[in-house]
């Protein structure tokens, strides 16, 4: 398993006259477009099942998510395959591609 982080951060924009501006970079929701981007060609069998994994991203009120390895996958392979990243994307690309592995026990009742 893997942990990813989800806070939100800060990014610069221009506003409509030129001059930078902060702005709030949303980790889930930029998470959630980058598992059902178009892009990826997702039939709709692999759209559903990333469903569940988006509901679990837009619902964890924990600032780190636990996820599975094939949760992982989905989004490693989405920053490979996806094109037009910018330089506000930067820091939610190395989220991704530094998520720490976990070792995590399973208590089995017996």
């Amino acid at each position: 398993m893997r942990t990813i982080n989800l806070q939100n951060y800060t990014c610069q924009l221009l506003d409509e006259f030129g001059n930078p501006k902060e702005a709030t970079y949303f980790v889930k929701d930029s998470l959630v477009n980058l598992l059902m981007h178009a892009d990826l060609g997702l039939n709709g069998v692999e759209l559903l099942k990333r469903q569940v994994f988006a509901s679990k991203i837009l619902t964890s009120k924990d600032p780190d998510l636990l996820i599975e390895e094939e949760e992982y996958n989905c989004l490693q392979h989405a920053i490979q395959t996806i094109r037009g990243f910018s330089r506000n994307d930067v820091e939610l690309v190395q989220r991704i591609m530094e998520a720490k592995q976990v070792d995590v026990e399973i208590k089995r009742e017996t």
